[in-house]
Protein backbone atom coordinates (compact mmCIF):
# COMPACT_ATOMS: atom_id res chain seq x y z
CA UNK A 1 0.00 0.00 0.00
CA UNK A 2 3.14 2.23 -0.01
CA UNK A 3 2.91 5.03 2.06
CA UNK A 4 -0.92 4.30 3.13
CA UNK A 5 -0.45 1.61 5.24
CA UNK A 6 -3.03 2.19 7.78
CA UNK A 7 -7.19 1.81 7.55
CA UNK A 8 -9.80 3.12 9.55
CA UNK A 9 -12.40 0.69 11.43
CA UNK A 10 -15.28 2.27 13.17
CA UNK A 11 -17.51 0.01 14.17
CA UNK A 12 -20.90 1.19 14.81
CA UNK A 13 -24.27 2.36 12.68
CA UNK A 14 -23.45 5.50 12.34
CA UNK A 15 -19.77 5.85 11.37
CA UNK A 16 -18.71 2.82 9.12
CA UNK A 17 -15.49 3.58 7.52
CA UNK A 18 -14.55 3.56 3.99
CA UNK A 19 -12.76 0.73 4.37
CA UNK A 20 -15.55 -1.30 5.62
CA UNK A 21 -17.54 -0.74 2.13
CA UNK A 22 -14.44 -3.31 0.43
CA UNK A 23 -15.10 -5.94 3.23
CA UNK A 24 -18.88 -5.78 2.97
CA UNK A 25 -18.33 -7.38 -0.46
CA UNK A 26 -20.28 -4.45 -2.62
CA UNK A 27 -20.26 -6.99 -5.57
CA UNK A 28 -23.24 -8.85 -4.36
CA UNK A 29 -25.34 -5.49 -4.09
CA UNK A 30 -26.54 -6.26 -7.81
CA UNK A 31 -28.72 -8.93 -6.39
CA UNK A 32 -29.45 -6.69 -3.51
CA UNK A 33 -32.31 -4.22 -3.63
CA UNK A 34 -30.74 -2.13 -0.57
CA UNK A 35 -29.89 1.54 -2.32
CA UNK A 36 -26.27 1.29 -2.51
CA UNK A 37 -26.37 5.83 -2.88
CA UNK A 38 -28.03 4.99 1.10
CA UNK A 39 -25.00 2.67 1.83
CA UNK A 40 -22.56 4.96 0.42
CA UNK A 41 -23.98 8.02 2.68
CA UNK A 42 -23.59 5.87 5.12
CA UNK A 43 -19.83 4.96 4.81
CA UNK A 44 -18.97 8.96 4.18
CA UNK A 45 -20.76 9.42 7.62
CA UNK A 46 -17.55 8.33 8.98
CA UNK A 47 -16.29 11.16 11.54
CA UNK A 48 -13.07 10.87 10.63
CA UNK A 49 -13.42 11.33 6.95
CA UNK A 50 -15.47 14.52 6.99
CA UNK A 51 -13.21 16.09 9.61
CA UNK A 52 -10.52 15.38 7.11
CA UNK A 53 -12.69 16.65 4.51
CA UNK A 54 -13.29 19.74 7.01
CA UNK A 55 -9.74 20.31 7.94
CA UNK A 56 -8.67 20.85 3.84
CA UNK A 57 -11.94 22.87 3.20
CA UNK A 58 -10.44 25.28 6.70
CA UNK A 59 -7.22 25.15 4.83
CA UNK A 60 -7.39 26.39 1.50
CA UNK A 61 -11.41 27.01 1.62
CA UNK A 62 -12.11 24.24 -1.09
CA UNK A 63 -13.34 20.27 -0.76
CA UNK A 64 -10.78 17.74 -1.59
CA UNK A 65 -10.58 17.10 -5.02
CA UNK A 66 -11.12 13.49 -6.80
CA UNK A 67 -10.73 13.19 -10.26
CA UNK A 68 -12.31 10.70 -12.50
CA UNK A 69 -10.11 10.15 -15.41
CA UNK A 70 -13.27 10.17 -18.12
CA UNK A 71 -15.81 12.10 -19.85
CA UNK A 72 -18.22 13.16 -17.48
CA UNK A 73 -21.18 10.73 -19.75
CA UNK A 74 -18.89 7.85 -19.78
CA UNK A 75 -19.15 7.53 -15.56
CA UNK A 76 -22.48 9.22 -14.88
CA UNK A 77 -24.03 6.73 -12.76
CA UNK A 78 -21.01 6.61 -10.93
CA UNK A 79 -20.29 10.42 -10.28
CA UNK A 80 -23.98 10.61 -9.40
CA UNK A 81 -23.89 7.36 -6.28
CA UNK A 82 -20.69 9.58 -5.12
CA UNK A 83 -21.99 12.93 -5.04
CA UNK A 84 -25.21 11.78 -3.77
CA UNK A 85 -23.54 10.12 -0.76
CA UNK A 86 -21.33 13.09 0.47
CA UNK A 87 -20.95 16.60 0.21
CA UNK A 88 -17.42 17.17 1.73
CA UNK A 89 -15.62 15.80 -1.41
CA UNK A 90 -15.51 17.65 -4.94
CA UNK A 91 -16.04 14.63 -7.52
CA UNK A 92 -15.26 15.26 -10.98
CA UNK A 93 -14.74 14.03 -14.55
CA UNK A 94 -11.76 15.00 -16.40
CA UNK A 95 -11.34 13.20 -19.91
CA UNK A 96 -7.52 12.43 -20.40
CA UNK A 97 -7.78 10.77 -24.19
CA UNK A 98 -9.70 11.33 -26.84
CA UNK A 99 -10.25 9.02 -30.07
CA UNK A 100 -10.20 8.76 -33.36
CA UNK A 101 -11.90 7.12 -36.07
CA UNK A 102 -9.08 5.05 -38.70
CA UNK A 103 -10.00 3.80 -41.57
CA UNK A 104 -9.99 0.13 -41.32
CA UNK A 105 -11.26 -2.46 -43.55
CA UNK A 106 -12.85 -6.20 -42.82
CA UNK A 107 -11.08 -8.79 -44.26
CA UNK A 108 -12.93 -11.10 -46.82
CA UNK A 109 -13.45 -14.73 -44.75
CA UNK A 110 -12.92 -17.32 -46.36
CA UNK A 111 -15.28 -20.08 -47.77
CA UNK A 112 -16.11 -22.30 -45.45
CA UNK A 113 -15.00 -20.49 -42.55
CA UNK A 114 -17.15 -18.54 -40.13
CA UNK A 115 -16.35 -15.20 -38.68
CA UNK A 116 -16.03 -14.77 -35.21
CA UNK A 117 -15.79 -10.98 -34.00
CA UNK A 118 -14.21 -10.37 -30.90
CA UNK A 119 -15.39 -6.70 -29.08
CA UNK A 120 -13.26 -6.03 -26.33
CA UNK A 121 -14.66 -2.52 -25.52
CA UNK A 122 -17.32 -0.57 -25.88
CA UNK A 123 -15.75 2.26 -27.70
CA UNK A 124 -14.81 -0.59 -30.26
CA UNK A 125 -18.50 -1.76 -30.88
CA UNK A 126 -18.91 2.18 -31.51
CA UNK A 127 -16.23 2.56 -34.50
CA UNK A 128 -17.25 -0.59 -35.96
CA UNK A 129 -20.55 -0.01 -36.31
CA UNK A 130 -20.28 3.52 -37.59
CA UNK A 131 -18.75 2.03 -41.04
CA UNK A 132 -19.70 -1.40 -40.71
CA UNK A 133 -22.00 -4.07 -40.29
CA UNK A 134 -21.55 -7.43 -39.04
CA UNK A 135 -22.21 -10.54 -41.71
CA UNK A 136 -25.07 -12.56 -41.05
CA UNK A 137 -23.73 -15.94 -40.15
CA UNK A 138 -20.98 -13.64 -37.93
CA UNK A 139 -20.43 -15.74 -34.25
CA UNK A 140 -20.40 -12.57 -31.91
CA UNK A 141 -18.17 -12.47 -28.40
CA UNK A 142 -18.09 -9.47 -26.22
CA UNK A 143 -15.74 -8.81 -23.36
CA UNK A 144 -18.01 -8.19 -20.49
CA UNK A 145 -22.07 -6.95 -20.06
CA UNK A 146 -21.18 -3.24 -20.98
CA UNK A 147 -19.42 -4.51 -24.63
CA UNK A 148 -22.59 -6.50 -24.79
CA UNK A 149 -25.41 -3.90 -23.79
CA UNK A 150 -23.68 -1.84 -26.84
CA UNK A 151 -23.42 -4.36 -29.28
CA UNK A 152 -27.61 -5.40 -28.75
CA UNK A 153 -28.42 -1.15 -29.05
CA UNK A 154 -26.53 -1.36 -32.32
CA UNK A 155 -29.55 -4.73 -33.32
CA UNK A 156 -27.36 -7.38 -33.01
CA UNK A 157 -27.03 -10.38 -31.04
CA UNK A 158 -24.12 -11.59 -28.64
CA UNK A 159 -23.27 -14.93 -28.56
CA UNK A 160 -21.02 -15.85 -26.38
CA UNK A 161 -19.72 -13.06 -23.15
CA UNK A 162 -16.57 -13.19 -21.18
CA UNK A 163 -17.21 -13.60 -17.64
CA UNK A 164 -13.83 -12.77 -16.74
CA UNK A 165 -13.28 -9.13 -17.91
CA UNK A 166 -9.98 -8.83 -18.65
CA UNK A 167 -8.28 -9.81 -22.03
CA UNK A 168 -6.05 -12.53 -20.61
CA UNK A 169 -9.35 -13.94 -19.31
CA UNK A 170 -11.20 -13.46 -22.06
CA UNK A 171 -8.27 -15.20 -24.02
CA UNK A 172 -8.55 -18.38 -22.07
CA UNK A 173 -12.18 -18.21 -22.03
CA UNK A 174 -12.32 -18.36 -25.89
CA UNK A 175 -9.36 -21.27 -26.03
CA UNK A 176 -11.23 -23.39 -23.78
CA UNK A 177 -14.61 -22.79 -25.48
CA UNK A 178 -13.28 -22.92 -29.40
CA UNK A 179 -11.25 -25.46 -28.54
CA UNK A 180 -14.45 -27.86 -27.02
CA UNK A 181 -16.66 -27.61 -30.41
CA UNK A 182 -16.64 -30.81 -32.51
CA UNK A 183 -15.18 -28.34 -35.31
CA UNK A 184 -11.40 -27.12 -35.59
CA UNK A 185 -10.34 -23.63 -34.27
CA UNK A 186 -9.09 -23.83 -37.76
CA UNK A 187 -12.48 -23.37 -38.89
CA UNK A 188 -13.16 -20.10 -37.95
CA UNK A 189 -11.24 -16.61 -38.90
CA UNK A 190 -11.60 -14.46 -35.37
CA UNK A 191 -11.49 -10.59 -36.08
CA UNK A 192 -10.94 -7.99 -33.32
CA UNK A 193 -11.89 -4.43 -33.95
CA UNK A 194 -9.62 -2.56 -31.87
CA UNK A 195 -7.85 0.62 -31.19
CA UNK A 196 -4.34 1.14 -32.50
CA UNK A 197 -2.74 0.63 -28.84
CA UNK A 198 -4.38 -2.14 -27.61
CA UNK A 199 -2.61 -5.45 -26.65
CA UNK A 200 -2.64 -8.54 -28.83
CA UNK A 201 -2.56 -10.78 -25.87
CA UNK A 202 -6.00 -11.93 -27.18
CA UNK A 203 -4.52 -12.64 -30.71
CA UNK A 204 -1.30 -14.49 -29.79
CA UNK A 205 -3.35 -17.03 -27.29
CA UNK A 206 -5.88 -17.92 -30.39
CA UNK A 207 -2.94 -17.90 -33.01
CA UNK A 208 -0.57 -20.17 -30.54
CA UNK A 209 -3.59 -23.01 -30.99
CA UNK A 210 -3.62 -22.53 -35.08
CA UNK A 211 -6.22 -19.95 -35.32
CA UNK A 212 -6.90 -17.33 -38.21
CA UNK A 213 -6.82 -14.34 -36.59
CA UNK A 214 -7.15 -10.68 -38.04
CA UNK A 215 -6.70 -7.92 -36.17
CA UNK A 216 -8.50 -4.54 -37.09
CA UNK A 217 -7.65 -0.66 -35.69
CA UNK A 218 -10.93 1.17 -36.19
CA UNK A 219 -9.90 3.73 -33.85
CA UNK A 220 -6.81 5.82 -32.39
CA UNK A 221 -5.76 6.82 -29.14
CA UNK A 222 -4.44 10.57 -28.19
CA UNK A 223 -4.37 12.41 -24.95
CA UNK A 224 -7.36 14.71 -24.94
CA UNK A 225 -6.41 18.10 -26.32
CA UNK A 226 -7.58 20.27 -23.38
CA UNK A 227 -6.05 17.96 -20.48
CA UNK A 228 -2.91 20.12 -20.15
CA UNK A 229 -4.95 23.25 -20.27
CA UNK A 230 -7.38 21.65 -17.65
CA UNK A 231 -4.71 20.24 -15.29
CA UNK A 232 -2.56 23.34 -15.65
CA UNK A 233 -5.99 25.65 -14.57
CA UNK A 234 -6.68 23.59 -11.44
CA UNK A 235 -7.07 25.44 -8.45
CA UNK A 236 -6.30 22.56 -5.61
CA UNK A 237 -4.27 19.31 -6.53
CA UNK A 238 -6.63 16.20 -6.46
CA UNK A 239 -6.29 13.81 -3.72
CA UNK A 240 -6.94 11.15 -6.15
CA UNK A 241 -7.40 10.16 -9.66
CA UNK A 242 -9.14 6.88 -10.67
CA UNK A 243 -7.24 5.98 -14.07
CA UNK A 244 -8.83 3.97 -16.41
CA UNK A 245 -6.89 3.22 -18.85
CA UNK A 246 -2.82 2.76 -19.46
CA UNK A 247 -3.25 5.73 -22.31
CA UNK A 248 -4.74 7.56 -19.93
CA UNK A 249 -2.11 7.46 -17.66
CA UNK A 250 0.55 8.06 -20.40
CA UNK A 251 -1.82 11.03 -21.20
CA UNK A 252 -1.38 12.52 -17.51
CA UNK A 253 2.23 11.88 -17.55
CA UNK A 254 2.54 13.93 -20.48
CA UNK A 255 0.52 16.61 -19.89
CA UNK A 256 1.36 17.42 -16.24
CA UNK A 257 4.10 16.57 -13.59
CA UNK A 258 1.25 16.28 -10.65
CA UNK A 259 1.50 12.40 -9.49
CA UNK A 260 -1.45 12.17 -7.31
CA UNK A 261 -2.83 9.40 -4.91
CA UNK A 262 -3.96 6.81 -7.88
CA UNK A 263 -6.85 4.20 -8.10
CA UNK A 264 -7.18 1.66 -10.93
CA UNK A 265 -9.46 -0.07 -13.26
CA UNK A 266 -7.18 -3.03 -13.02
CA UNK A 267 -4.11 -4.82 -13.02
CA UNK A 268 -2.66 -4.06 -16.61
CA UNK A 269 -3.60 0.11 -15.37
CA UNK A 270 -1.80 -0.63 -12.27
CA UNK A 271 1.56 -2.02 -13.56
CA UNK A 272 1.76 1.31 -16.20
CA UNK A 273 0.63 3.98 -13.21
CA UNK A 274 4.08 2.37 -11.11
CA UNK A 275 6.23 2.47 -13.62
CA UNK A 276 5.58 5.85 -14.12
CA UNK A 277 5.95 6.88 -10.43
CA UNK A 278 2.58 6.92 -9.40
CA UNK A 279 1.06 5.08 -5.79
CA UNK A 280 -1.01 3.01 -6.74
CA UNK A 281 -3.79 3.07 -3.58
CA UNK A 282 -6.58 0.66 -4.79
CA UNK A 283 -7.41 -1.21 -7.80
CA UNK A 284 -10.75 -2.33 -8.75
CA UNK A 285 -10.94 -6.46 -8.98
CA UNK A 286 -13.68 -5.55 -12.30
CA UNK A 287 -14.32 -2.74 -14.13
CA UNK A 288 -18.04 -3.00 -13.16
CA UNK A 289 -19.82 0.29 -11.29
CA UNK A 290 -20.38 -0.77 -8.09
CA UNK A 291 -16.13 -2.07 -7.60
CA UNK A 292 -15.13 1.00 -8.57
CA UNK A 293 -17.50 2.81 -6.49
CA UNK A 294 -15.68 0.64 -3.71
CA UNK A 295 -12.31 1.20 -4.81
CA UNK A 296 -12.98 4.89 -4.74
CA UNK A 297 -13.93 4.91 -1.28
CA UNK A 298 -10.94 2.60 0.36
CA UNK A 299 -8.36 4.32 -1.40
CA UNK A 300 -10.21 7.33 0.15
CA UNK A 301 -10.07 5.42 3.46
CA UNK A 302 -6.35 4.80 2.86
CA UNK A 303 -5.94 8.38 2.22
CA UNK A 304 -7.52 9.16 5.72
CA UNK A 305 -5.25 7.06 7.77
CA UNK A 306 -2.23 8.16 6.67
CA UNK A 307 -3.16 11.35 7.88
Amino acid sequence: MGQYPGEIIIRNLRAYSLTDIYYLDIRNMRQSTFPLSILLAIVLASSSFTLFAQETNQKNGQKPLVILGREAERCETLLEHLRAATDVVDFQALPVIETEAEDFVIPTVEVGKKPVFLFTSPRGVEYFFVKETLPKDAFVVALGKGTQRIIESHGAECHLVSSIETTKGMAEELANYFGSLDRPITDFHFIQPTCDIAGRGIQKRLESLGAIFTRVESYRVIPHPQLREELSQLTEAPRLVLFYSPSGVRAWKESSELLPAAASIGPVTSKVLKENGFDVICESPTPHEEDLVATVLRALSLIVAAK
